[in-house]
């Protein structure tokens, strides 16, 4: 069976273009070929790895391979047949080459993902409670308390600008109304609207990573502020290594 040592048979036998007769013959010398199995898994990885590359499980795939990695003793490879010695160690090279470029793409890729300007900004949103101040006859507070609500589910919609827009409106009605509501409710709503509003602004891409750090500072180095803590994780964040990596 020194035939399916060659690199072609592995290749028809993964793409499933084998017939049938031929594909029980190669799976009957696999099952009795311990050094051919793990020729076959290694490229099997490869283009498990290539396809996983569209989907959203690739960080599930790469964590399995790394787990599978660490339970394998390594001791126990040998050449697929005797006097192929130097063909077999450079199979292997280009197979250790090629997970290793997937796994490198695979940590860019995650990286991409956590620390990417939504998801950072996600972590960092807060969703306020639902008034409880709707109903009846519509007031200039009334009013503004939608479009307060609007904004947010632009925001959790991901429609950053349209609710960039918004918590603008809202902040601009805010500081020239300060009477609309009481201290504490006007607070609220206007710390909320600058920072949410900061937040979309940054996932919609208006705003530099050196001017929102700089506005994160303001939030982080006020004690009063509810955000200051979110503030500070973010800026974190926002400098770390992996972001710098994953761009």
């Amino acid at each position: 069976m020194s035939q399916y040592n060659d690199i072609s048979y592995i290749e028809a036998y993964l793409q499933d273009r084998m017939g049938e007769a031929e594909r029980r013959a190669f799976e009957a010398e696999l099952s009795g070929n311990e050094p051919l199995r793990q020729e076959v898994d290694a490229y099997q990885k490869i283009y498990s790895g290539f396809n996983a590359l569209k989907e959203n499980a690739f960080s599930g795939q790469v964590a399995q391979w790394i787990t599978e990695a660490k339970a394998q003793d390594q001791s126990n490879i040998v050449p697929i047949k005797k006097g192929a010695i130097v063909r077999t160690m450079w199979r292997r090279l280009a197979v250790a080459a090629s997970v290793v470029l997937l796994l490198g793409i695979a940590a860019a890729w995650w990286v991409s993902q956590q620390y990417s300007d939504e998801k950072l900004v996600a972590e960092a949103y807060i969703s306020p409670k639902a008034s409880g101040t709707m109903g009846g006859q519509e007031t200039q507070a009334s009013l503004l308390e939608k479009q307060f609500e609007t904004a947010h589910q632009f925001f959790k919609n991901a429609a950053y600008a349209d609710a960039t827009r918004e918590f603008g409106l809202v902040v601009n009605q805010l500081e020239a109304n300060p009477a609309l509501f009481d201290q504490l409710t006007h607070q609220f709503y206007l710390d909320n609207a600058k920072w949410t509003g900061l937040l979309a602004q940054f996932a919609a891409g208006q705003i530099s990573d050196e001017a929102f750090s700089e506005k994160l500072a303001a939030f982080a180095n006020d004690p009063a502020s509810d955000y200051a803590e979110k503030a500070k994780d973010l800026k974190r964040d926002l400098g770390s290594v992996w972001r710098k990596i994953g761009g």
